[in-house]
């Protein structure tokens, strides 16, 4: 007889979806740069996320690209196999 956490074993390969990555960077970036941006405003595309805002929110956000990806990385482990940079 098989158990449970058997059937299961075949979702922890699951990545998130690209929306709740958007919310974490989002809460991230508030959190780091004190910037409140939209989600609608994130585009993730091999893994990279490409942030639609002006020049000056976009050079404190990589200045700070290490802190931000680490909290998103705390908050969604499996963030890291989605995205590797911001800009």
């Amino acid at each position: 007889m098989k158990r449970a956490g058997q059937f299961l074993s075949k979702f922890d390969s699951l990545t998130p979806p690209h929306d709740a990555l958007r919310t974490a960077l989002v809460s991230a970036i508030m959190a780091h740069v004190g910037k409140k941006i939209s989600k609608s405003l994130i585009r993730i595309d091999q893994n990279i996320a490409f942030i639609s805002v002006p020049s000056i929110v976009k050079s404190v956000i990589r200045v700070r690209r290490a802190e931000i990806l680490r909290t998103v990385y705390e908050e969604i482990p499996r963030a890291k196999d989605m995205i590797r940079d911001i800009r």
